[in-house]
C-alpha cells in the first residue's frame, strides 16, 4: 500500500508571485535604459546631420569662390532658394555635397539662419532628448564664419516650430551628382 502523504513537486504561489515581480523590475529598469540610450542616439543623429549640413556648406562655399564670386553679393532670394528655409537645401542632398539628409529614423529637423556671409544651421532630434519633459528638444548649432566651424552650448527647441525642415533621404529622393552652379555665372547668383 502506498503512503498518502508525498512530497509535493512544484512551486508554490508565493514563490511565482516572487519571480515574476523580479522579472517585471528588471524589465522595467531595461526598457528605461533602452530608452534613454535611443533618445541619446537620436542627439547624437542630430550632430552628425548638423555637422554634414555645415560641411556640404563648406564645398557650396568654396565652390563660389572659386568661380571669383563673392559671397556677400549673393542675394538673398538665391540663399533662401537655395539654402534656405526651402526644399531647396535639398540641392545639398547627394554625393556631389557629400550630405545624406537628415535621420529618419530620429526624425532630425533642421533649419537655417543668418544669410551666405555669416549662417546659423541647428538641427533638432524629434525622437531625442527632453530634458524637460515637455516638447523642446536639445538644439545642435553650428556657426559658419570663414572657413571654421563652432558649436555653441546646446539649448533646447521645439522642431515641430515653423521653419524647421526633416531631409530624409529614402527612394526616389533627388540626389546631386554634380554642382548647384552647373552653367550658372556670378551674374546668376546676384
Amino acid at each position: 500500500m502506498s503512503s498518502r502523504t508525498q512530497k509535493a513537486q512544484g512551486f508554490t504561489l508565493i514563490e511565482l508571485l516572487v519571480v515574476v515581480g523580479i522579472i517585471g523590475i528588471l524589465i522595467g529598469s531595461a526598457v528605461t535604459f533602452y530608452v534613454s540610450y535611443k533618445r541619446g542616439s537620436c542627439d547624437e543623429a542630430a550632430a552628425a546631420d548638423l555637422a554634414n549640413l555645415g560641411q556640404a556648406f563648406q564645398q557650396w562655399r568654396v565652390e563660389v569662390s572659386q568661380m571669383n564670386c563673392d559671397v556677400t553679393t549673393i542675394r538673398a532670394g538665391y540663399w533662401t532658394e537655395a539654402l534656405g528655409s526651402g526644399v531647396n537645401i535639398m540641392g545639398l542632398v547627394g554625393p556631389y555635397y557629400h550630405w545624406n539628409g537628415t535621420n529618419s529614423k530620429c526624425d532630425v529637423r533642421v533649419r537655417t539662419l543668418g544669410n551666405a556671409t555669416a549662417p546659423r544651421f541647428q538641427a533638432a532630434a524629434w525622437l531625442g532628448s527632453h530634458p524637460q519633459n515637455d516638447d523642446r528638444r536639445w538644439l545642435f548649432e553650428l556657426t559658419v564664419t570663414g572657413s571654421v566651424v563652432t558649436r555653441p552650448t546646446s539649448e533646447q527647441a521645439d522642431p515641430r516650430d515653423a521653419g524647421w525642415y526633416g531631409f530624409p533621404v529614402g527612394p526616389g529622393t533627388p540626389m546631386n551628382d554634380k554642382s548647384m552652379f552647373d552653367g550658372k555665372t556670378c551674374a546668376d547668383l546676384d
